[in-house]
């Protein structure tokens, strides 16, 4: 830095190096002392001075000077204000492994208090769905046998609980599905609205198919079979039981393409991966269809077999939309 005034001009700065009586170096430029130039015995390598050079050139006196105030440090960069964070539309939950358990808990209360009381609306007409699966044999006269005196009232809280179970079916969906809501975004949550009543639907039609088409086809060849040698009498208990249990699960099957849609839409199928494993499909629908099916003729086994497979595309293609 320098100013100018009568006796010169006057600069500052830092010392580098002396030489005395020749010259001296401040701030990376050298300049000659004049012969009788005034330096302070206080001038050292390092200190900061003030000097002052005469019209020609030559530094006349240097003395100590207090170095200047430090810079003011610079001001830190504004920072624009972060965008709000958009509504990803997830809240997360986080809860520990008792409030999990808590959770699951009250889950399984609720369904089993709708199971309950669909059961006990279901004890009005269950003599009248008794009467309905009896309507399956031929013959017009009872052919059904008891064996315990506790036998007809246990198939007919049995026929009961299956026609609970059907009504109940779409809440108790919706109690499953709900236990894992929050770990899903709200469009998956608008899903259960759809996979709730949708799940009573077709677990009803499952019933429906296996009454109206598989079992007149099924039951007939099976009481059918030795009759030339044995006296086909069935006991209640047996019977019901057969039907009630190829009901349910042909219900359970019917629900094939919401639980691939809800795979689906949670990842951990797609509807590539499920159209590549279409052979597979397939043959494991074979496989349940022989099992299920309550003769060993193959055409009540394609019954059973061909709504699997309609029922495995159409959960394909729900797929491709999830």
């Amino acid at each position: 830095m320098s100013d100018s005034t009568t006796d010169g001009t006057i600069f500052t700065g830092t010392v580098e190096d002396i030489n005395l009586g020749e010259s001296i170096t401040i701030d990376g430029e050298t300049h000659h002392l004049a012969d009788a130039a005034n330096l302070e015995p206080e001038v050292e390598v390092g200190g900061y001075v003030e000097a002052i050079r005469d019209g020609a050139g030559m530094v006349t006196s240097v003395s100590t000077a207090a170095p200047p105030p430090p810079a003011p440090p610079p001001a830190p960069p504004t920072r624009e204000p972060e965008p709000a964070p958009e509504s990803d539309s997830r809240e997360i939950y986080q809860m520990t492994l008792i409030e999990h358990l808590e959770e699951m808990r009250d889950r399984l209360i609720k369904s089993v208090i709708a199971l309950g009381v669909a059961t006990g609306f279901s004890l009005i007409f269950a003599r009248q769905v008794l009467k309905a699966f009896e309507s399956l044999l031929p013959g017009d006269a009872p052919s059904l046998q008891t064996h315990t005196p506790t036998e007809a009232y246990v198939v007919y809280f049995k026929v009961a609980l299956l026609c609970g179970m059907a009504f109940a079916m779409p809440i108790i969906v919706y109690q499953l599905f709900a236990f894992v809501m929050p770990g899903l975004t709200r469009g998956e949550r608008r899903w259960l609205y759809f996979v709730a009543p949708g799940s009573g639907l077709l677990f009803v039609l499952g019933l429906l198919f296996a009454y109206f088409v598989v079992l007149p086809f099924g039951l007939p060849i099976l009481q059918s079979f030795l009759s030339d040698l044995v006296l086909q009498q069935w006991r209640l208990d047996y019977y019901v039981s057969f039907v009630v249990r190829f009901l349910l699960i042909t219900g359970l099957i019917f629900e094939t393409p919401l639980v691939i849609f809800f795979l689906s839409k949670l990842g951990v199928v797609s509807h590539q991966r499920l159209t590549q494993s279409r052979r597979y499909a397939v043959v494991v629908a074979a496989a349940v269809a022989a099992v299920l099916t309550p003769t060993t003729d193959p055409f009540t086994m394609l019954l059973v077999m061909g709504p699997m497979i309609l029922l495995y595309e159409f959960g394909v293609l729900l797929a491709r939309f999830a």
